[in-house]
């Protein structure tokens, strides 16, 4: 059979169309790819698929879709884990560190650790059963919401062996089959088990279902964790495994589906079921198990891959049979598509409108006001450009090098500083590649980058492996070259991990182990660490010069500025875990951070520090690995697994008019009953006709949100809210208008 592929020109790509629309009130926005995604579920002509980057909502009657965030929805994260379809047509969307939202009739309800038992940021694995009730997998075992209530399955009542849930599913009869985290256990506990959602439980385990011969236990049930489950159109339980799908036929025992040689990392993250096979999936590759007339044949010799046969993608999520098509969405980078015919259609393009990654790196602006990114970790390294309304990628120029560091300089050009491959630049169009191995016999780990106000180029390099080559820092004025080292300067190591040049010409040199150094370009060098200076340490991540000349670095404990005379320290900031700084146009420094402490970011105006973390902001990850400011006065942070996010400090002051209050009495917005029980009314003074709502609590983290179409007198239902103090923010049209509330327990 012949396949042929035809692509549709259209890419699953955050809208770049944010930058040109009204700043949301919270001051941030997100980009991040949306091309790799994670679930896929049919709703009707629909197909909702949940990606690192957002929800798409996908009409397959049209070819068209949307895409859903944090920045236009009620969505409380972007990187979506897991969906699911209730009863009643409401979609359930886990996120990897919002919780878990329904989405019903246009109304957004987040459940989250303040308001029910989930046990973390994560919303778990979700499914529902044939009587409407939604089961949530958990690392602390398994949870139950039935009509509003929640109920907590654990060790402690239940037989399970552990209480981290991997996989869990339901049958058509209403039973619910949970897998556990494998620990051996005694027979009485199990890691699969079949619970009648009542008090009936039936235990499932590699001693129960093994099959003695002599003194030897031959295992019919894998030993492992169970990563996914599915019950088929026959009713039949596979389970997914590394290496194995383990098939129940019931009164018989566990039948065993090694997987063929070849496949990617042999664990089974994924089942489903189409008409005639049952695949299963990691994230780069797929296989599938034949399924006709319910007899099971092995699982196909040769994976599909997307080198192999014919498959498009580097693995499937998702594979659902609607009608005569297949649809499948390509979890290692490959969109959706559709078959049918024997041919494929592709909904997906990977090289425009979208970041390939959201592992960001080094960020710059170049003199035409264009932003450039490069990746922290993408092994095949990755370069993309924003100019405010569309996204350009520039991976080739690469040649599959990793990148470290990013500057550009007056005329436009950017320059990349590469791991191992050396110095490009590039004007947009044409890349020329520096070899500094064989210019200058130096390393070619490029790590830090600089522009003087001469347009001369500061280049901060590393140890390259085992090459014995020396490394440290390179002047380049455009025609000449000089290279100082520890045995030709006062630099005091041979690694350089950022740059920055201040108002008098100085340049700064920032060491991971040794301080900074101070260098006036005549010959004068000036060297502080934590042992002659007041440095709180001598590893140093960031260096950056404010718009007044004061230096600030980002330490190992914390944040340091030079005074003119001296180094002070900054102990009342963030104390740990800093990756960088940048000067904002206001004079205000920013640091990022990528581990507690507080992790997210940090802002200082000379005498207040503000934290931003996934606790009290929209920042979106504590995990941040770089820090710039635009001319615009927006702040980017390169996240290390959520792409972007863009802070405009201003926004959130100058866009929004504030007419209402906690007394709900002000000119322009009435909010009754004030506290509420349950039921609140809004009459508000708008003109427009349609209307978003939005409901959050006072660390502006969104808990409903829903559009009205007559925003002068409406009202939701805030039952479902725990008590508290929330804001109420009404969007229409370029006007934006907020009150506050009381939420009171009934009790």
């Amino acid at each position: 059979m012949r396949l042929i592929i035809f692509c549709v020109c259209f890419s699953l790509f955050i809208s770049a169309a944010l930058f040109a629309q009204s700043i949301p009130a919270s001051g941030w926005r997100h980009f991040s790819n949306t091309t790799t995604p994670r679930c896929m579920i049919a709703d009707g002509q629909f197909l909702w698929i949940g990606t690192d980057g957002g929800l798409i909502k996908f009409d397959r009657t049209s070819n068209t879709f949307e895409i859903l965030t944090t920045d236009n929805s009620g969505l409380p994260d972007n990187a979506i884990f897991r969906l699911v379809l209730g009863k009643d047509g409401a979609l359930w969307v886990s996120t990897n560190n919002g919780g878990i939202a329904r989405l019903s009739a246009g109304k957004w309800t987040i459940f989250n650790q303040s308001n029910s038992p989930l046990p973390g940021s994560s919303g778990g694995i979700p499914a529902c059963d044939s009587l409407g009730r939604i089961w949530i997998a958990t690392w602390n075992g398994l949870l139950k919401f039935d009509n509003g209530t929640w109920t907590k399955y654990d060790m402690s009542n239940s037989p399970m062996c552990d209480t981290t849930i991997e996989a869990v599913t339901a049958d058509r009869n209403g039973n619910i089959w949970v897998g556990c985290h494998y620990t051996p256990a005694p027979r009485t506990r199990g890691f699969i088990l079949k619970f009648d959602g009542a008090s009936k439980w039936e235990i499932h385990n590699d001693t129960l279902d093994g099959v003695f011969h002599g003194d030897t236990l031959y295992y019919e049930l894998d030993p492992e964790n169970p990563w996914s489950m599915l019950i088929d159109h026959n009713g039949v339980l596979f389970v997914g495994f590394n290496g194995v799908i383990n098939r129940l036929v019931p009164g018989v025992g566990w039948y065993w589906y090694d997987v063929p040689t070849g496949y990617n990392s042999n664990a089974i993250f994924t089942l489903s079921e189409t008409a005639g096979y049952i695949w299963g999936a990691d994230e780069v590759d797929a296989v599938r198990i034949n399924d006709t007339l319910s007899q099971y044949t092995d699982i196909e010799q040769h994976p599909w891959k997307k080198n192999g046969t014919g498959f498009p993608f580097f693995g499937t999520c998702a594979a659902l049979p609607i009608g005569d098509e297949l649809w499948f969405a390509g979890n290692g980078g490959g969109g959706i598509g559709r078959f049918k015919d024997s041919a494929w259609t592709l909904f997906c393009n990977l090289s425009d409108n979208t970041l390939t990654t959201n592992d960001m790196g080094a960020i710059t602006q170049d003199s035409k006001g264009r932003m450039w990114f490069v990746s922290q970790h993408f092994v095949n390294g990755s370069l993309s450009a924003f100019n405010g309304k569309n996204w350009q990628n520039y991976d080739s120029v690469l040649h599959g090098s990793q990148v470290f560091s990013l500057c550009a300089d007056s005329s436009g050009n950017v320059w990349i500083g590469t791991e191992g491959n050396g110095l490009i630049k590039f004007d947009g169009v044409t890349a020329e590649t520096f070899d500094l191995n064989k210019l200058l016999n130096f390393s070619n780990e490029i790590s830090a980058l600089a522009f003087d106000k001469r347009g001369v180029l500061w280049i901060g390099t590393q140890l390259q492996g085992n090459t014995g080559l020396p490394s440290g820092l390179v002047k380049f004025d455009g025609s000449n070259w000089k290279t100082f080292t520890q045995s030709n300067s006062s630099l005091p190591e041979g690694e350089v991990s950022s740059i920055s040049i201040d108002k008098n010409g100085t340049t700064w040199t920032a060491t991971p182990f040794s301080g900074i150094a101070e260098f006036d370009g005549s010959g004068i060098w000036h060297v502080f660490d934590d042992k002659n200076s007041a440095l709180p340490s001598h590893q140093i991540t960031g260096i950056t010069t404010a718009s007044n000349g004061d230096v600030w670095a980002a330490t190992g404990k914390g944040a340091a500025k030079w005074t003119g005379t001296e180094w002070k320290a900054f102990t009342a900031g963030p104390l740990a875990g800093l990756s960088g700084c940048a000067a904002g146009s206001r004079g205000n420094i920013w640091f990022s951070s990528y581990i507690g402490n507080p992790g997210g970011a940090s802002e200082f105006d000379g005498t207040t520090w503000k934290n931003f973390t996934l606790t009290n902001s929209a920042i979106g990850s504590d995990e941040v690995w770089a820090v710039a400011a635009d001319d615009s006065g927006n702040i980017w942070f390169g996240t290390n697994d959520r792409g972007l996010a863009v802070f405009t400090p201003d926004a959130v002051h100058s866009s929004v008019t504030f007419l209402g209050n906690t007394s709900g009495n002000a000119t322009g917005v009435s909010i009754y009953p004030n506290p509420a029980l349950s039921t609140v009314h809004c009459k508000i003074s708008f003109e427009d006709q349609n209307a978003i709502v939005e409901v959050c609590d006072l660390l502006g983290r969104n808990m409903l949100s829903f559009k009205t179409e007559n925003p002068k007198d409406f009202s939701f239902d805030a039952s479902m809210l725990p008590d508290g103090a929330y804001e109420i923010i009404c969007k229409a049209g370029d006007g934006i208008i907020h009150g506050r509330f009381i939420k009171l327990d009934k009790n």
